[in-house]
């Protein structure tokens, strides 16, 4: 599917599970002010998959009120991977590309544009977005614990012109997951992303901090290259034999052959 400027969400999901959003393109929405408008949203959803999507001139790729088990996988974003809060916990985002530009922020509107009361907020929208608790307890809570980002090639541009710069806190490249709200040891468990001691109040203007160890629980993945991928789980350098492996997606492993490949695919042009 192709949507062009939508009036405010190109798809809304909402209370549902076990749902399959593939290979469409999404540009542009009419509304992209506070109150959730301009997203691709999955509110209430458990057991997606957001899989080769095209998204350009939106506000965020949003899970949020208890979304959980989802995965948002090789999607080419220009806009941010949004914990948007209400206890979202316990997905993936795996191999996305997130290309944020300057322009991607709340002062590049001039309506109900996010901020307090709707007025402009400070700062730029990062590639990654989470829900610190004092920020977020106006509309939806915290995020919740473990998710989970792995090898997402994400870059911001800071200003308006400039070259566009690797958003490393995070990772870059396949070695090391980042679980978000994660406790050290017990990750299942909410911990508040802090700095010195404390929880942080609000995400914006704290983008670029290491939260590693607080709040942010990076693990050594080791060879696997792909969380969410069957075949590329942990195998090591491949020796004269051969190995036959199946690709994991909802249809189930041992798709057919046509169907198994879908996930290496181009992705759609807008």
């Amino acid at each position: 599917m192709r949507a062009e400027a939508a009036g405010s969400y190109p798809i809304v999901t909402d209370g549902a599970r076990n749902v399959q959003i593939e290979r469409n393109g999404f540009d542009g929405a009419w509304n992209k002010g506070e109150g959730g408008n301009g997203y691709l949203r999955g509110s209430r959803v458990w057991d997606f998959l957001y899989a080769c999507n095209l998204g350009r001139d939106l506000r965020h790729f949003t899970f949020r009120w208890s979304a959980s088990g989802n995965v948002a996988f090789r999607n080419d974003l220009d806009s941010d991977l949004n914990l948007h809060g209400g206890w979202e916990y316990g997905s993936l985002f795996e191999r996305n590309i997130l290309r944020v530009p300057c322009e991607h922020r709340s002062g590049s509107c001039r309506v109900d544009c996010g901020g307090e009361g709707g007025g402009i907020e400070e700062g730029r929208w990062y590639p990654v977005w989470w829900a610190a608790g004092p920020k977020a307890v106006r509309w939806f809570g915290s995020s919740g614990p473990q998710n989970v980002l792995h090898d997402n090639r994400m870059l911001k541009q800071t200003s308006r012109g400039g070259v566009y710069e690797p958003y490393a806190p995070c990772g870059t490249g396949p070695g090391a997951a980042f679980q978000f709200g994660s406790a050290e040891g017990a990750p299942g468990r909410l911990q508040p992303l802090g700095q010195g001691g404390r929880a942080i109040p609000d995400w914006g203007g704290r983008e670029g901090l290491d939260y590693a160890g607080r709040g942010v629980v990076p693990v050594d993945v080791g060879w696997r290259s792909s969380l969410f991928l069957r075949d590329t789980d942990g195998l090591g350098p491949r020796d004269s034999r051969t190995r036959r492996v199946a690709t994991w997606n909802i249809q189930g492993a041992h798709a057919p052959e046509n169907n198994g490949s879908r996930y290496t695919n181009g992705l759609p042009r807008l």
